[in-house]
């Protein structure tokens, strides 16, 4: 059996370039929120984002068998 190293979730990371732009539709009321938003809790929304998109491509190519075979 191979031994991988482990990554904690938590530790930091090299983030590519950020040179790409998603648009998403949100309500109009959110979006007034969002522009109110200070820097720093801008900058934790976007951090939210990016971990989130991570979170669901990651799932998305999730294989069990590497695990269970």
């Amino acid at each position: 059996m191979e031994h991988e190293t482990v990554v904690s979730p938590n530790e930091p990371y090299e983030q590519g370039k950020l040179d790409a732009i998603f648009t998403i539709r949100i309500p109009g009321g959110t979006k007034a929120m969002i522009e109110r938003l200070n820097l720093t809790w801008r900058a934790k929304l976007n951090e939210d984002m990016r971990e989130t998109i991570a979170r669901v491509l990651h799932e998305a190519n999730f294989d069990k068998s590497v695990y269970l075979s």
